[in-house]
């Protein structure tokens, strides 16, 4: 199952409660993050039959939050069928959301929608889980300033760099994707536009382990020109990284075992 905890001040938490349920006998629950939508709070949780998400049973599904004499989620239905999505979906030129999104044989799409409702979506394929040169995994997009997109993709073919598509379309098709010379670990990475227009990249970029996690900047969302270390002599991996009161802050795991979190004034940035 998947739990919740609360906080004041992201330093002292409430006790761990169960957020999805028991799941039945055999299943089980995946967290897949937090969707603000029209003033509600969602979380995303991908059901599974086990003992991985690939196979029969895969769905993705919605709880809301309920704050009023206690804090407490319900289960608000399907998001959609055979789905595991990567990340929470984030608003396009176009005004509806989109996510990316795996089916039950690691197919990669993109889904667009959400605002009629919140299970209202279309999707759109962009590569085979194993297709030749590539086998893509847990991609992360966000969108240029002429408004088109791009999606950066972890390769699992392990070729030690990320692979990068386009769309002109707001996500209804894509560019077949193409090596770039961004190195990485084959890990899960995570990015932030800042208020200034700097896009920032939070990935694992040795290709032989999880370990350091850096942070890259970019002027344009394209060409990263400057790069920082974060922490590193350990593994770590798993980053997920927000920009809050002129500071980043980045939460990423220890060993799978422990979840910190890095505070990096912005200005700082300056620095590297």
């Amino acid at each position: 199952w998947v739990s919740f905890a609360y906080s004041k001040d992201g330093l002292d938490w409430s006790p761990i409660f169960n957020l999805t349920g028991m799941p039945e006998e055999g299943y089980g629950w995946i967290a897949r993050g937090f969707w603000a939508r029209e003033g509600k709070l969602l979380a995303l949780a991908s059901y599974y039959k086990g003992p991985g998400y690939r196979g029969e049973g895969l769905q993705l599904h919605a709880f809301e939050l309920h704050q009023e004499d206690s804090i407490y989620w319900s289960h608000l239905g399907m998001v959609y069928d055979n789905t595991l999505n990567n990340f929470a979906p984030k608003k396009i030129p176009d005004g509806q959301w989109m996510m990316s999104r795996r089916d039950s044989v690691g197919d990669v799409y993109m889904m667009v929608g959400g605002t009629e409702s919140f299970n209202q979506w279309e999707s759109f394929p962009i590569v085979k889980r194993n297709g030749p040169g590539l086998s893509a995994e847990e991609p992360y997009w966000w969108v240029l300033p002429d408004n088109n997109l791009v999606g950066l993709f972890r390769d699992n073919q392990k070729s030690g760099f990320l692979f990068r598509a386009f769309s002109t379309d707001n996500g209804r098709s894509w560019t077949k994707p193409v090596r770039t010379n961004f190195p990485d670990a084959t890990s899960k990475f995570n990015a932030v536009q800042l208020p200034d227009g700097r896009y920032v990249l939070v990935s694992n970029p040795n290709p032989k382990k999880r370990d350091p996690l850096a942070l890259a900047i970019s002027d344009d969302g394209l060409v990263f020109t400057k790069m920082g270390y974060l922490v590193g002599g350990r593994h770590v991996d798993y980053p997920h990284v927000i920009e809050h009161d002129g500071y980043l802050l980045a939460a990423f795991a220890s060993a799978k075992q422990t979840v910190e979190v890095l505070k990096i004034k912005i200005s700082d940035l300056d620095n590297l």
